[in-house]
């Protein structure tokens, strides 16, 4: 292909992407929200077992055989799942001077079925206490939120592109680009203060989970079709 060719050739294309840009008119850009409430239905407590003194090695050990009986107990409930969180060995001071020692292991135990974890951490109470407790939307759950509120999101972006297009009289159009924003699926955990986690723990039925608003929108440009 000789030099002129293509430079012939290049300006032709550019002269048509020109040409194709000039003949765009009639566009609108467009945007639409679907929201739903979705029901926290997993529950999650942490659990720390603490152990204060002068020996830190003797320390750890009966905090490690606290928490190897609580991993014992826990894992005969087939419901909950557990994780061992962190671990801190600090020492506790008087007068800038060391004066004993303690160390502090967390567990964070889940479920989707309240009461059940409610009673296993009303068992667990004579080994481990609670910091603390939060109720999330579960993965699964968030998924089929997530699905849903897209088609739902979709259905409501081409209903007001529908009536856009009735609105100023045309017979139809096509979808330029469009985007699907997930963003409003991000949520925060409820999280509990510990004194209450405990009484509720003591008292599985009076758990109220709650719910939290989840949202997808949909944002994008139609172009009309010409008018009569």
């Amino acid at each position: 292909m000789s030099f002129f060719f293509r430079i012939a050739l290049i300006a032709m294309i550019a002269f048509g992407a020109r040409a194709e840009d000039n003949m765009r008119y009639d566009r609108v850009s467009l945007d639409a929200t679907a929201s739903a409430e979705v029901p926290n239905d997993t529950l999650g407590v942490v659990l720390f077992i603490e152990s204060q003194g002068r020996n830190p090695a003797r320390l750890a050990e009966q905090v490690n055989q606290a928490m190897n009986r609580v991993l014992e107990i826990a894992r005969d409930v087939a419901e909950v799942s557990r994780q061992t969180q962190s671990y801190n060995t600090s020492p506790i001071y008087d007068k800038g001077k060391i004066r004993a020692w303690r160390v502090r292991q967390t567990i964070k135990l889940e479920s989707r079925d309240f009461e059940v974890l409610g009673k296993l951490v009303g068992r667990l109470q004579q080994w481990a206490n609670v910091q603390g407790m939060s109720f999330s939307v579960s993965a699964d759950a968030r998924r089929q939120a997530r699905d849903g509120l897209i088609q739902r999101a979709i259905a409501a972006f081409k209903q007001r592109a529908r009536l856009v297009v009735k609105s100023f009289g045309r017979s139809g159009y096509r979808l330029v680009d469009a985007n699907i924003d997930t963003g409003g699926l991000r949520y925060q955990p409820v999280m509990m203060r510990a004194e209450m986690a405990a009484d509720m723990a003591a008292a599985p039925p009076a758990l109220a989970a709650g719910s939290q608003q989840f949202s997808v929108t949909v944002r994008g440009r139609i172009e009309m079709n010409p008018g009569p």
